[in-house]
């Protein structure tokens, strides 16, 4: 039967593509029935009411081709052999029936319970300061300041790292506090001066960045001029022929005393000074009442410069020799023989046939007598009221 139905659907089919390409459709045109009444070939008569009679052949109602039996068959046969028999499979069978039954029950129950476990929690964002560095190629990376390779932690710029005597400097964590590293946080080094224009650690005494700077008691000061700290290298004073004290690193200018005693800058040293024979301290000064003579010291009681007639006296340079002024070098005053002055112990001329007011008695030939202790004089009276000159020549 069904081979029947499939050979009237082909001769069917066929018709309508021979008529389609010839452009003739009389091929559908019906002869008339028992009514003379003659119908459509594509519709059924008794669908149109053309005849108005029965669908039976007596009445001479005729069937479309295109609404046979093989039509109604085939609709038939194939919806209930694909959905229902599982021996043709070939997935369309299965698909259709068996999808729309199974969604339904699998994915209300999966989605809810799966959904919270699935789900990742939230997590606090990575390479900020404070929150744990992101990943990279190349380590952890940080949007600013550094990821601290200990920790694995995003600490800023200028933070110290976890590690000792590191800190966050360039994006990376690098040792610091001794020279020439950079400062620790808070501009400090282990040692020496915290450089805070260059951020570098220097050494004691080492030149900073800035200009006539240097690293002198933990700090970055100012260097080179009168009695400032000495500047590091060759010139380590402003000021020429300064000179760099070596007792406190201090600049000393030219002619100008050192801090130890005795010693004076000259030409970029220090030198002793004051002493008889070498140069004069600062403001012409010489120890123990020494005189500057020309630059250089004269001991106290020795000729001075000048010549016989000048003595270093009191500090300064003089004429001596006269009456009322200081004595001249070995205790000499002028005047020859009887008028030959005395020099005082008070280390002033006394005139001859004058009085002695510091050793007491008179000045006669250049010598004071008659006290007691001095000389007996050589006229009378020889000594004081109350002396006598003994064997030896002397007022007792």
């Amino acid at each position: 039967m069904k081979r029947i139905r499939f050979a009237a659907a082909a001769v069917a089919c066929w018709t309508v593509l021979f008529a389609a390409c010839t452009n003739d459709f009389s091929v559908f045109e019906q002869p008339a029935g028992d009514d003379g009444g003659q119908t459509d070939g594509t519709l059924p008569e008794s669908g149109t009411g053309e005849t108005g009679g029965g669908s039976d052949g007596n009445d001479g109602a005729t069937h479309d081709v295109t609404v046979s039996d093989v039509a109604t068959d085939t609709g038939g046969d194939a919806k209930s052999d694909v959905t229902t028999s599982d021996a043709g499979d070939s997935g369309v069978g299965d698909a259709p029936g068996d999808s729309p039954a199974d969604s339904p029950a699998d994915a209300p129950a999966d989605a809810p319970p799966d959904a919270p476990v699935d789900a990742p929690p939230d997590a606090p964002p990575c390479g900020v300061t404070g929150n744990a560095c992101c990943p990279g190629d190349a380590g952890g990376t940080c949007t600013t300041g550094c990821c601290d390779p200990t920790s694995d932690k995003c600490v800023g710029d200028g933070v110290a790292c976890q590690a000792s005597n590191t800190v966050c400097t360039a994006g990376a964590c690098t040792a610091c506090g001794t020279s020439p590293d950079v400062c620790c946080p808070g501009n400090t080094c282990t040692s020496g001066c915290c450089d805070t224009t260059a951020k570098k650690c220097v050494g004691d005494g080492v030149a900073c960045s800035g200009t006539n700077e240097v690293c002198s008691g933990g700090t970055c000061k100012p260097c080179g001029g009168n009695n400032a700290v000495c500047c590091a290298g060759p010139n380590p004073c402003t000021t020429s022929g300064a000179c760099c004290d070596p007792a406190n690193d201090k600049c000393v200018n030219n002619n100008s005393d050192c801090s130890t005693s005795g010693e004076i800058c000259s030409t970029g040293t220090c030198k002793s000074c004051g002493t008889p024979g070498i140069m004069c301290c600062a403001a012409s000064t010489c120890s123990n009442n020494g005189c500057c003579d020309n630059n250089s010291c004269v001991l106290q009681g020795n000729q001075c410069s000048g010549g016989p007639q000048t003595v270093c006296s009191a500090g300064l340079c003089q004429l001596c020799g006269t009456a009322g002024s200081a004595c001249c070098m070995n205790n000499k005053c002028n005047g020859i023989g009887v008028n030959k002055g005395c020099c005082d112990t008070s280390g002033a001329c006394v005139g001859a046939g004058s009085a002695c007011p510091g050793a007491g008695g008179t000045c006669q030939g250049g010598v004071c007598c008659g006290a007691k202790t001095e000389p007996c004089c050589s006229t009378n009276p020889k000594c004081g009221a109350g002396l006598s000159c003994n064997g030896q020549g002397i007022c007792q």
